[in-house]
This record gives structure tokens, C-alpha cells and sequence, in this order.
């Protein structure tokens, strides 16, 4: 994770072709300090950049659905959703994160087995 980490660290302005913002250094900083909070065993998350210089951590596996945004000043908001009960939360990951926790251990059991 910290090798997809710095190579999104080292994208320049426009590395989308279009006019996308290079990834701030605070959003790759708290990217990283939120996946270290995670215990071992923990489902690995897909890390995209966002065109705004933020990044995005995704969890997605039997229905349950989760976006981690973070922003480019490192700032912290998620979506997750379960697709099979219709539960969803949606909003800051700053006192909300056993809750951002519990959902990721859903992933991991649709998952069955939990790597790092």
C-alpha cells in the first residue's frame, strides 16, 4: 500500500491529460495514517487519486460498499453502504471511526478472508 501511496505522491499536475490538481502531500499523509490505524488483517483498499488532489481508499465486496475521501487538506469523509439491507452512513470520518472500522470488517467477511 505505502509503494501505490508514494507513487500517487509523485503524479504532477495534469496527470490525468486534463487539468487535474497534483496530490497534496497532507492528503497522502492522512491516507496513510488512517491505513496504519487498521489492524492486521484488514481488506486491502483500491487507492485512486482524485483530479482535486485528494485521494480515494475503496472497499467494495458482497454488496457492502465503502468510499473513504480524503481530501487535499487531509480531511476525512465516507460513504458506506450495504446493498442487500439498504443501510448507509455518509459524513465525516473524524468521530466516526469505530464506525468506519465496523463497516471494513463487513467487507472482510463478504470478503470470507481477511488480508493486509
Amino acid at each position: 500500500m505505502s509503494e501505490r501511496l508514494a507513487h500517487l505522491a509523485r503524479l504532477p499536475a495534469g496527470w490525468n491529460s486534463y487539468k487535474a490538481v497534483a496530490i497534496s502531500e497532507d492528503a497522502i499523509a492522512a491516507a496513510r495514517e488512517l491505513l496504519a490505524r487498521f489492524p492486521e488483517g484488514t481488506p486491502i483498499p483500491c487507492v485512486v487519486p482524485t483530479v482535486r488532489g485528494g485521494v480515494q481508499l475503496e472497499w467494495h465486496a458482497g454488496g457492502v460498499n465503502i468510499e473513504v475521501y480524503v481530501g487535499v487538506r487531509g480531511d476525512l469523509k465516507f460513504f458506506a453502504g450495504n446493498a442487500e439491507s439498504g443501510e448507509e452512513f455518509e459524513g465525516s470520518a473524524h468521530g466516526n471511526e469505530a464506525l468506519l472500522e465496523q463497516w471494513i470488517s463487513r467487507v472482510g467477511v463478504a470478503l470470507g478472508s481477511l488480508v493486509r
